[in-house]
């Protein structure tokens, strides 16, 4: 279980499989407390692949420090210049830097 309280970070993707749908830039991750817990995600979008940033539902995945958190299927509206969504699920964490 993640701590309470707000991670911030720069970098992330939205993504269908292995493919990267759009690009993140600076994201805030709000924990939600009140049943159901979950978080709040607010992030600026730098980039989106035309065809694969309209195949629903996206993946996403943070990058947060040596991590990579994941949300599969989290993404089930089309990312413009801004990305807002709950996440309700906790996230798959893969260590990805040495």
């Amino acid at each position: 279980m993640i701590g309470a309280g707000t991670v911030r970070g720069t970098g992330g993707e939205l993504r269908v499989g292995y493919q990267r749908a759009a690009t993140l830039g600076v994201w805030t991750l709000d924990l939600i407390v009140q049943a159901p817990r979950g978080f709040t995600l607010r992030a600026e979008v730098l980039d989106v692949h035309d065809y694969w940033g309209r195949q629903l539902p996206l993946d996403l995945a943070l990058v947060v420090g040596k991590a990579e958190w994941t949300w599969p299927g989290a993404v089930t509206t089309p990312p413009g210049d801004s990305l807002a969504t709950e996440l309700r699920a906790q996230p798959v964490v893969t260590e990805t830097r040495d």
